[in-house]
């Protein structure tokens, strides 16, 4: 008896699709990842910025030195990767290169050809640029 009642439950969510109160536009399982780039060079990679912090332990009767934070910066190619809008139109090279404009930005990155989704369209700005990668997208790198 309880097992026909699990398995009626069962039956009348998957046909409702979506719990009660559960957001039918949820987000998918692939969220966009957000990083910094600075520019798209010549050859068409796209220049992901990073800083690295380094603490400096004391070495001697002058006492502590501080952190020390270098930029180090990461090439990806944009062969096969579409860059778009946060409203999902399609941006030239030229035009993401001069919205960069070599100064430190925040951008998405989508794996797998897949659109922005909108629950994630309204938590940007109009402005943010969206690179659409056929693959894995590229992540922060812990070092």
């Amino acid at each position: 008896m309880a097992t026909r009642i699990v398995i009626s439950v069962g039956l009348v969510v998957l046909s409702l699709g979506a719990l009660p109160g559960q957001d039918k536009d949820a987000p998918p399982a692939n969220p966009p990842v957000v990083l910094v780039a600075s520019d798209i060079d010549a050859d068409g990679n796209l220049v992901l910025v990073g800083y690295e912090t380094v603490v400096i332990q004391p070495a001697g009767p002058l006492g502590a030195g501080g952190p020390r934070r270098t930029r180090v910066l990461s090439k990806v190619p944009l062969k096969g990767v579409k860059i778009c809008g946060v409203d999902g139109k399609e941006v030239t090279i030229e035009a993401a290169r001069a919205q960069l404009g070599g100064k430190d930005t925040a951008i998405l990155a989508v794996s797998w050809d897949e659109a922005l989704s909108p629950v994630y369209r309204r938590l940007f700005r109009d402005d943010v640029l969206v690179f659409v990668f056929p693959k894995t997208a590229p992540t922060w790198k812990g070092t």
